[in-house]
């Protein structure tokens, strides 16, 4: 985690103005809302690439949860007095331009389905990743209600990559989309 702290504040423009602990909090709230807001704008093209009726209504359920991450996270700006002005978030830019790669391919139906949960369980385990963080520094510094909002977004995320992995490998009833395309390929 350091590790990326740590190229954040040397590399991104974020170290120009990081002065304490708050300021790196801060950054990643304005991070994570500039992030949210990039996937609900990809989401709907994501979702009329994928053939899988079960991954497309997950993704559709997913999508309707981020819009209410947004909101959190407005909530949260406003309730610590915060500008929302959003910082570019270019690790979930570059996730979201793997996946129009793959939107873009011509790969098998079931391929390109197993390519696109990889890719959003790329941008799932990233968002968990900097919610982890954020909801450590709201407990320290006793936000208890922003640590509460953030607590419901990670858990909304853990919940996507979960349905994200059951839609992969399947159930004991049907199989998973990985399953599908190896076959397809043999």
């Amino acid at each position: 985690m350091m590790t990326r702290t740590s190229i954040t504040l040397e590399e991104g423009n974020l170290g120009k103005n990081m002065k304490n602990i708050h300021d790196l909090f801060v950054s990643e709230l304005k991070l994570m809302y500039d992030a949210e807001k990039q996937i609900v704008k990809a989401l709907p093209k994501v979702i009329e690439a994928v053939s899988s009726k079960e991954l497309k209504s997950a993704l559709k359920s997913h999508l309707e949860e981020t819009r209410g991450q947004v909101k959190r996270l407005e909530m949260i700006f406003k309730e610590l007095h915060l500008d929302s002005k959003s910082l570019a978030s270019e690790a979930m830019e570059h996730l979201l331009k793997e996946a129009d790669k793959v939107i873009e391919s011509d790969y098998q139906v079931n391929v390109k389905d197993a390519a696109l949960i990889n890719c959003a369980q790329h941008v799932e385990h990233f968002e968990i990743a900097s919610y982890g963080i954020l909801k450590s520094l709201a407990k320290s510094f006793e936000y208890d209600h922003v640590l509460e909002l953030l607590e419901e977004n990670s858990k909304e995320e853990g919940h996507a990559n979960k349905k994200l992995s059951e839609i992969a490998e399947g159930t004991i009833f049907n199989k998973g989309v990985n399953t599908k395309a190896i076959k397809r390929a043999a």
